[in-house]
Formats: C-alpha cells, sequence, structure tokens
C-alpha cells in the first residue's frame, strides 16, 4: 500500500484527486438548483471529474501488474484533459467564446502526441515531461484570464492567477531540470516533485473555492437583474392599465349622465326601449366599477397602502357588492335593518369583498350558497363570507393569507387573499378564516370602532 504520511507524494496525489472529485460533486449539487443551464460551471464540473478519476488512477498505478500499467496512460491523458476543459471553463466565464474550437483542437493535437509517446517511450520520462509542459501552458492561459478580466472581484481573480501561475513556474521547473539535469520520477519524493503536487493541491483548495464564489456572485447579480427588469415591467403594466383605466372612465362617466338625464324622461318610453335604456345604464355602471377596481387594485399592489377613510353605510356598500353578481351566483345577504355607518375606503373594501366572494364561488359546489354577513358589535364592526367547499387544512390555515400562495400547492399569478389582509390592516382591522362547521370556511373582516 502507498505510505499515507503527511506531505508524502502519495498522500498529495490522493488528496487532490478526492479533492477535485468533491469539487465535481459540489458543482453538480449547485447546477441541480438552478432553472437555465450554467454552462462555465457545467464545463468546470466535467473538468474536475476528469481530473479527479484521472489523478487516481495514477495514484493506484505504483500497485498495479506491469499488465496493467495502460490504466496510468489513460489516467495521464483524463489528467491532461481535466486541465484543459478547466481553461475552457474559465474562458467560458469570461466569454472567450472563440477559443472553444481552437482549444479543442490543440487538446486532440496534444493527445495524439501523448500516445505516440506511451507506446514508444518506455522510460515514461519523456511523456511526464510533455505532459508537464502542456498543463503549464494551460496554466499559464488560466492565469492569463484572470488576471486580465477586472471587476468588482478583482481581488479573488488576482489571487487564483497568482496561484495558477505558480503552479505553472513549479511545472516549468521540472522540464527545465529534466532538459538540464536529468529526468524526475513521477513519483519519486524529489522537492520539485513534491513543490508540484503542494501547488497543484493549493490550486486545488483556493481556486476550486474561488470558481464557485465567481460563478455564484454571477448568478446573484444576474438573478438580482432579472428581478430588476420584472418589477420595471410590472411597474409599466401597472402605470399602463392605470392610464387607460383613467381615460376609459372620463367618458364612461359622461355616457352614464347622459343615460341618468334621460331617465327623467323614462316615462314617455315605451317599454322595450325602458329595457334598452336600463341595460345600458346597468352597463356603463359596471365599466365605471372596472375602471375604479383597476385604479385601486393599482394602489393594492404597493405594500405601503393607505386607506382613504370616509363615513359609509356598510349595509348599501354590501347590497352593492351583492348586486355585482348575475342571479346564477348564489349569493345571499343578512345585514342589519338600520344603516351601519363606519370610516373605510369603499373602494378597497369592495375589492376585498369581492375576492373573499370569488374564492367562495371557486371553491363551493355549484349550486351552492355563498353567504355574506354584516354584524354591528358593541366594538367591532365584522363582515364574514362563507363558502361550501372541502374547508381548509389546519396547517394551511396561518399561509392562504400570503402572497402568491395556493392550497393545490402551485404558486398563483395573482395576489390572492394577501389584497383581503392588505385592506384589513390598512383599516386598523384583520382578517381571519374558521372552520364553517359542518363544511366549508368563514372568512371575517373585523374592523375596530
Amino acid at each position: 500500500m502507498p505510505d499515507l504520511s503527511l506531505l508524502n507524494t502519495y498522500t498529495l496525489i490522493f488528496l487532490i484527486g478526492a479533492g477535485n472529485l468533491i469539487f465535481a460533486i459540489l458543482a453538480w449539487t449547485y447546477l441541480r438548483t438552478q432553472a437555465a443551464g450554467n454552462l462555465e460551471l457545467r464545463v468546470w464540473q466535467r473538468a474536475k471529474l476528469a481530473l479527479g478519476i484521472g489523478t487516481l488512477m495514477s495514484w493506484m498505478l505504483p500497485q498495479l501488474p506491469l499488465e496493467f500499467r495502460w490504466i496510468g496512460f489513460c489516467g495521464a491523458a483524463l489528467q491532461t484533459l481535466g486541465i484543459a476543459v478547466e481553461f475552457m471553463a474559465y474562458a467560458e466565464f469570461f466569454h472567450y467564446r472563440k477559443l472553444r474550437a481552437l482549444t479543442r483542437a490543440i487538446v486532440a493535437f496534444f493527445l495524439i502526441i501523448l500516445i505516440a509517446l506511451f507506446f514508444f517511450d518506455q522510460t515514461r520520462n519523456i511523456a511526464n515531461t510533455y505532459r508537464s509542459a502542456v498543463a503549464g501552458i494551460f496554466y499559464i492561459g488560466m492565469a492569463y484570464l484572470m488576471l486580465k478580466n477586472s471587476g468588482d472581484d478583482r481581488l479573488m481573480r488576482s489571487i487564483m492567477g497568482v496561484v495558477d501561475l505558480i503552479v505553472a513556474c513549479s511545472l516549468f521547473l521540472r522540464v527545465t531540470f529534466t532538459f538540464s539535469f536529468a529526468p524526475i520520477p513521477a513519483y519519486s519524493d524529489h522537492v520539485i516533485i513534491q513543490l508540484i503536487y503542494l501547488a497543484f493541491f493549493m490550486s486545488l483548495m483556493i481556486n476550486g473555492f474561488g470558481f464557485l464564489l465567481l460563478v455564484k456572485k454571477r448568478d446573484d447579480i444576474s438573478l438580482r437583474n432579472a428581478l430588476a427588469e420584472l418589477s420595471r415591467r410590472d411597474q409599466l403594466q401597472r402605470e399602463m392599465l392605470t392610464t387607460v383605466a383613467h381615460e376609459f372612465r372620463t367618458p364612461a362617466a359622461h355616457i352614464k349622465a347622459s343615460l341618468d338625464s334621460l331617465a327623467i324622461l323614462a316615462k314617455d318610453f315605451p317599454l322595450e326601449i325602458l329595457k334598452r335604456h336600463e341595460n345600458m345604464r346597468r352597463a356603463t355602471t359596471r365599466l365605471i366599477d372596472l375602471s375604479n377596481t383597476l385604479i385601486t387594485r393599482d394602489r393594492l399592489i404597493d405594500r405601503s397602502l393607505q386607506a382613504t377613510l370616509q363615513p359609509v353605510d356598510l349595509v348599501r356598500l354590501l347590497k352593492e357588492v351583492q348586486a355585482y353578481y348575475p342571479a346564477s351566483h348564489e349569493i345571499s345577504l343578512d345585514v342589519p335593518a338600520k344603516p351601519v355607518i363606519h370610516p373605510v375606503d369603499p373602494g378597497v373594501l369592495r375589492i376585498a369583498l369581492h375576492n373573499l366572494i370569488d374564492n367562495a364561488l371557486e371553491h363551493s359546489p355549484a349550486a351552492a350558497t355563498v353567504q355574506l354577513l354584516l354584524v354591528d358589535d358593541i366594538d367591532a364592526v365584522v363582515i364574514s363570507v362563507a363558502d361550501r367547499g372541502k374547508g381548509i387544512p389546519q396547517n394551511q390555515v396561518h399561509s392562504i393569507f400570503e402572497r402568491h400562495f395556493s392550497l393545490s400547492g402551485k404558486v398563483m399569478r395573482g395576489l390572492g387573499l394577501s389584497i383581503v389582509r392588505s385592506v384589513a390592516q390598512a383599516h386598523g382591522g384583520e382578517v381571519s378564516v374558521r372552520s364553517n362547521i359542518p363544511y366549508g370556511s368563514i372568512f371575517l373582516i373585523c374592523l375596530k370602532k
């Protein structure tokens, strides 16, 4: 068995091989969390995989019989390939995509020479020196890419570039020593061999974590930019809808005013014209309500919503909300006989009620009745909406008012019931939900007096 004492050549080779495999696993784990492909990290992961397997195959070589010495050649080829692929990952990271084809051609040329040396160089001295020279060239290339490109992470890149230069210098030192004095056995404890593997190990640790940090930082920047662009587009869309709603509401209001004026002459109209006139008034009212809803929803999207409170008869407001729905929707209304005056923002409160009723209709059977109830207590006014659905699991009760939450587990595009919570909080109140025995749920908006 190889000697595994500290700083022994075999120990360093094993640590380098195992370390490369660990970094390959780390890169693979990170890639699994990414929705889109990260090409430079994928290339780097393959480089680490090739380096790890190739280095461990070389580590096993001294213990293998002579007939299995070809494993050492495969390991050496994988190491050379891994270093070249790591250079390609660096080039991809800095967007030097034109180097792909050139690097592949160079690697193919180097591997052909290495195969030839495997058959004709029985001592492996020339092959080992040749591999050191090839690896040194690629490490100089990696150092150049790191030191040439500037940015916010200049310090990290400079450290990685200097480490790559140290590795390259140690490799060329071996080449120079071989040609000047004598070949150095690959697995000896010669000071130059140990210097090379120490440099490799230092490069593995510093540049391994460094490259992962660089990729992570770039991904974070890309994510922030994407979110900023999404926010900008969302803001443009909101501004467009609000502008259209404002421009649409004015002519609709003029049309409604004209129709209201014509109502004075309604007694002189034939019955058929009266029906059409009333239909036009209702349609115009719906259009104006739609415009007001679009404008108010834009306010609700902003988490810093400030309600504009004014005294409102909640009995009348709830009757208007009920009348908004066609007769095909079974919505029962239970309100006090006398007016209930309370300071609210009628626009935003109406939207909250529509959200609760729409939610109740969606989760109730087709023929079921949704109950809308107004209770005027001593210290609060409570508006409740009861459905006949399947109910809400107890472990999800505290999550249903979160943005984009859905009971199905899918991410919703809209704001859902979070609008209701925002409205209640803007009025100094709160929203809650409880079971509607024997089935369904009851949502309550509590407005304190």
